[in-house]
């Protein structure tokens, strides 16, 4: 394991008498940094899998679709490539004995898991809109395709944002259900949050679907 400053400053907190909860802020950090010392499966990129791997192909034309998708532009997360449409991160794979390609479908787990073949729910990440899908054949590439673009149409066509948990702001939203037929509004609340999830219902293009997005978002926002 190769560690950052960061671990090592985390590791000399540990041992400070006044910092009781350093252990485990240390390995919160540890995880979010160094996901591989907690995870089954490791993060790849383009240049980890050898010509001779038989998952190559597969890999290359799903990354050649991914960024082909208009807006997706490839990062880094977790040590290995990532895929992000905008700020967001969407997509990447994983190896674990077998090609894991891992997408984000925010609140549509379910509904995915049930209409993608081999689709199943993230094991740790599944409650926060994480799937997976193991490629174990180039027969598995079509359903691969299916979830990319599942994933990417979610992505693209999605915004949260986190209102006061006040009548006022249940109000707002109610009012913006009737402003923004386009537009499905779905709101959850938290202690003090409320979380409200919009979906545009018809999706045209991309930038039209932003637009309409950030016009709701800042209806909900005004004082």
């Amino acid at each position: 394991m190769r560690f950052t400053e960061q671990h090592r400053r985390f590791e000399r907190e540990e041992s400070n008498p006044r910092r009781p909860h350093a252990t485990f802020t240390y390995h919160l950090l540890l995880e979010f940094l160094e996901p591989n010392v907690f995870l089954d499966s490791n993060p790849i990129s383009y240049r980890c899998l050898s010509k001779s791997s038989p998952m190559e192909k597969e890999y290359a034309n799903l990354r050649s679709i991914l960024l082909g998708l208009p807006g997706v532009r490839l990062g880094s997360k977790f040590g290995g490539e990532a895929f992000f449409v905008g700020k967001r991160f969407f997509c990447h794979f994983h190896w674990g004995g077998t090609l894991l390609l891992e997408t984000f479908v925010w609140d549509k787990v379910t509904e995915v898991v049930n209409t993608i073949p081999g689709v199943i729910s993230h094991p740790k990440y599944g409650a926060y809109g994480w799937v997976r899908l193991g490629i174990h054949s180039p027969a598995d590439i079509d359903k691969a395709k299916r979830l990319i673009e599942t994933s990417y149409r979610y992505v693209i066509a999605t915004k949260r944002i986190s209102l006061p948990r006040t009548q006022h702001a249940k109000r707002v939203v109610e009012r913006a259900m009737r402003s923004f037929p386009n537009i499905r509004f779905n709101m959850k609340p938290s202690f003090k949050r409320i979380q409200v999830i919009m979906e545009v219902r018809n999706l045209k293009d991309s930038v039209e679907t932003g637009r309409q997005l950030d016009q709701a978002a800042d209806y909900l926002r005004k004082p």
